[in-house]
């Protein structure tokens, strides 16, 4: 018995087994076209780019753009808004994260998105879409941060050297870096403030922090672990430089060192944990 397929608004009969020999049928024709045009636009929609192709304008039809920025930052002018409704995905297909070189989303003539004329994605595989939805305005209706939302190891460097192992952590949730670092000793540490730096590539903005990045915005919080008698005591994440941190002796004035906020020593620890704005995981300019 035939049946009826339909496909992009064209009704085609498919004939049974037995009846007709599928690849000479007429009645087949038109849907193997029509199928294999389907699938030849797919292929057309798609431009890949790099950073040899900036500054790259969108073409009429395109709707994917993969675009790799790894030896260097890709702009990408956006046709003019006009309310079209057309859809645009954006991905960044560079193979590490190696940098975090932009690709920019530029609007063409006064054309905006919600408050500025651009958007920026940096992270490997990050990827944004954005839709023409009005005369003069383009929309962000999603944003996929990409390899970047799930926690990755990392070995963070300090001033802790001497009888520490320090380990970290790090995510991107939105435009904030969260970071989780442990540092364990075996032995008396360095004679030095503690501190511990971000990933590598990675900084701080401090504008978007209240204070600017002075040293007084708090970024997270700390635990130090006396092995002896199991005293716990607790610190405020700050920022020294725009990739390192230190640590705020809660209720005393001045920073975690070898001996504040107790003397350290054999199987002692600290644990800290900080979110704060990051330049790199910023979608503006």
């Amino acid at each position: 018995m035939s049946q009826s397929v339909s496909f992009q608004g064209t009704t085609y009969t498919i004939p049974a087994d037995g009846e007709e020999d599928w690849a000479g049928t007429t009645k087949t024709d038109g849907l193997i076209a029509a199928l294999a045009n389907f699938v030849e636009a797919g292929q057309e929609a798609i431009k890949v780019i790099d950073d040899g192709d900036s500054p790259y304008t969108v073409e009429t039809g395109k709707t994917t753009i993969y675009a790799d920025p790894t030896s260097g930052a890709i702009t990408t002018n956006l046709p003019l808004a006009t309310g079209s409704g057309r859809i645009l995905r954006v991905v960044n297909s560079r193979a590490a994260q190696a940098n975090y070189n932009a690709i920019g989303l530029i609007c063409a003539g006064s054309d905006v998105f919600l408050d500025s004329n651009d958007r920026y994605i940096r992270g490997q595989y990050e990827s944004m879409w954005i839709q023409d939805v009005a005369s003069a305005k383009w929309a962000v209706i999603g944003h996929n941060m990409g390899l970047e939302g799930a926690w990755t190891t990392y070995t963070p460097a300090s001033a802790w050297s001497t009888n520490t192992t320090v380990t970290g952590k790090y995510r991107r949730n939105g435009d904030l870096l969260e970071v989780r670092i442990r540092a364990e000793l075996a032995g008396a540490p360095d004679a030095v403030t503690f501190t511990a730096d971000l990933p590598s590539n990675l900084t701080l903005e401090a504008a978007k922090m209240a204070g600017g990045g002075d040293g007084l915005d708090l970024l997270g919080s700390a635990v130090a672990k006396k092995s002896t008698d199991g005293t716990r005591r607790s610190g405020q994440v700050r920022i020294s430089d725009s990739n390192t941190l230190s640590i705020w002796a809660t209720g005393a004035n001045g920073l975690w060192d070898e001996a504040t906020p107790h003397t350290f020593a054999n199987n002692d620890g600290i644990d800290l944990f900080m979110s704060g704005p990051c330049t790199q995981y910023n979608d503006r300019a």
